[in-house]
């Protein structure tokens, strides 16, 4: 019989080296330890806008995560969810210019974006005790630079 989906989110938050507030912290509203826990132990079930946001956060298939198929675990969203960020970064990064009057040639705006690139490859794979961190200066840099682009 295959996993439940309180089995396979617990894999999948592993699988992504998070800890239930780490997971909960990503969610918009935010989402307490408690209530992935109550998820994660079958007590409950996540609503629906819940649900779709932890298979994108955690890079999975819905149908994958309620025990429908075995295909869309863990590694399978990897790669969308890494062209899904650098889209985001690149998007990011070209306000940030415009927004802030800055001009790039194009081989140095090339550089930068690759070395950011492979900044967010290497936190995808191996996230460390600093992953964190690094992400919450992402997130600080993109909510910069979208307070700067509503003004």
């Amino acid at each position: 019989m295959a996993p439940m989906l309180k089995e396979r989110l617990k894999l999948a938050r592993e699988a992504r080296g998070w800890a239930l507030t780490e997971l909960g912290r990503w969610m918009m509203p935010p989402v307490t330890r408690s209530t992935i826990s109550h998820w994660e132990a079958g007590r409950s079930r996540p609503k629906r806008d819940n649900l779709f946001q932890v298979v994108k956060l955690l890079g999975v298939t819905v149908e994958w995560l309620r025990g429908d198929s075995s295909d869309g675990g863990p590694d399978a969203g990897r790669s969308l969810f890494r062209r899904d960020l650098l889209r985001k970064v690149e998007i990011a990064f070209e306000a940030y210019l415009q927004a802030n009057g800055l001009e790039m040639e194009p081989d140095g705006r090339w550089e930068t974006l690759e070395a950011i690139y492979e900044w967010a490859e290497d936190t995808e794979r191996g996230y460390g005790p600093d992953y964190p961190l690094k992400i919450d200066s992402v997130r600080a840099f993109l909510h910069r630079v979208r307070d700067r682009r509503s003004r």
